[in-house]
Order: C-alpha cells, then sequence, then structure tokens
C-alpha cells in the first residue's frame, strides 16, 4: 500500500482565510461554501445590510427606482414643496397591492400632512381589475375614495361574487341610485383607462409600482426605506 505524504502547514497557515471581494454597492448576500472552510460542516450567509452615503437604507441592485423627470405631471394631488408625495399604481386583484395598501395606511397615520399618498390605477389582471376600478373611481366621484378603496382591497377574494353597491354601502356611499349610474358612465372607465396609458408612458410594467416623488419603483421599497426617505426629506 503506497503510504501518504503529509506535509506540514506553513507557520500562520491555520489563521489564514479565503479573501472575499464585496461590492460596496451591493445589499444582498454572500454564500460561503463549506469546502473553502476547511473544518466547516454548515453553509455560512452573511446579509450585508446598511446604509447609503445619503443616510437612506441601501435597495438591492435589481430594484434600483428609476428618476422621472416629469414627475411633477403624473402626481394628481398637489402639495407643498415640503410634503413627500407617493402615486401607487395598483390592481385590485393584485394580492402584494392589497398587503401595501394596509402598510401605506400605517405610514400615513404615522407621518400625518408630511406625506400625501395617491392610488392610481393599473389594471392588468383582466376585466375584473378594470370593474373593481372602475367602482373606486365611483367611489371618488361621490367623496368617499379612501372609504371604498380600502374595502375593495378588504373584499379581494370575493370580488367576483361581490355585489358594488353592497361595498358602497359599507363605505358610506347613500346614493346607490348615483353610484350605479357612475358604473355604468364612460367615462369612468376612460379615467381608469387613463391612469393605465400614464403608468405605461413612464415604464409601469408591474403592480404594484410607485412612484416616490421623482422615484419610480418597479414593486414596492420598504417601509424602512420609505419612512426614512420620507424623514430626511422633512427634516425630523
Amino acid at each position: 500500500m503506497r503510504a501518504k505524504t503529509l506535509h506540514s502547514p506553513s507557520p500562520g497557515s491555520a489563521r489564514r482565510r479565503p479573501k472575499i471581494s464585496i461590492p460596496r454597492f451591493l445589499n444582498s448576500a454572500v454564500v460561503l461554501a463549506p469546502r473553502k472552510w476547511p473544518g466547516a460542516t454548515a453553509v455560512i450567509l452573511l446579509v450585508l445590510q446598511g446604509c447609503t452615503q445619503d443616510g437612506l437604507p441601501r435597495i438591492p441592485a435589481e430594484n434600483a427606482p428609476t428618476l422621472i423627470p416629469e414627475w411633477r405631471d403624473v402626481h394628481r394631488e398637489s402639495a407643498g414643496s415640503d410634503v413627500t408625495r407617493i402615486s401607487v399604481f395598483g390592481d385590485y386583484l393584485c394580492g402584494v397591492c392589497a398587503s401595501l395598501e394596509h402598510e401605506l395606511l400605517e405610514l400615513q397615520q404615522r407621518l400625518g400632512d408630511s406625506v400625501a399618498i395617491e392610488w392610481r390605477h393599473y389594471p392588468a389582471l383582466g376585466s375584473l381589475s378594470e370593474a373593481a376600478a372602475i367602482v373606486a373611481e365611483c367611489g371618488r366621484e361621490a367623496g368617499k375614495f379612501p372609504e371604498l378603496h380600502h374595502e375593495i382591497y378588504s373584499a379581494q377574494s370575493e370580488l367576483a361574487v361581490v355585489s358594488w353597491t353592497d361595498l358602497a354601502i359599507k363605505a358610506g356611499i347613500q346614493d346607490s341610485e348615483r353610484f350605479e349610474d357612475c358604473i355604468r358612465d364612460p367615462t369612468t372607465r376612460a379615467a381608469v383607462q387613463s391612469d393605465k396609458a400614464q403608468a405605461l408612458a413612464i415604464g409601469v410594467t408591474v403592480t404594484p409600482s410607485l412612484l416616490l416623488d421623482s422615484l419610480l419603483f418597479m414593486g414596492s421599497p420598504s417601509m424602512r426605506y420609505l419612512r426614512a426617505y420620507v424623514d430626511k426629506a422633512t427634516n425630523r
């Protein structure tokens, strides 16, 4: 039998570890294979977190926002120069949008008048998506958009069978006849289509997409990022 040759380690070799080059701009994870670590029995996961030079939480490169030069023309609601404006393009059948609706309600309650949040329509999941958006627009016409918007998302799993008029009543809309006329009015559908056309014009392709002042996110940035952005913008 051929004997194995044993080599003595050079001085200090036991303390050496492989060098890992990590790009500073990434907020991601690096997995170190056990074979690179003599004696290792498990995979080690290093999660890199931190903030950018302007003090905001890092955003993964694949989720980096796009600057929209004409952003002031996109935000429908007027607001003061010291107010952060958030326009959300959503679909009432989108589960992530429903979760975001709840998170943005909490953000609004926390930040008050320092942030203005408006929801815009990007119905992408078929005729029921568009029907729900039309119903929400009729809530806007009745002065009850936030209430009806919330009721629609709350009933998301039942939208195929729910009564729009019943949702409107729950939202506080008392004139059911006028509400139903609004649903049938072609101008209401045109308003929904106008929102979608504007979303497409600035490059929206998924729901939710969020325009944070001039920054367009495909998907939603974390609430941590949103809070930090608004806090920085208002010098809190």
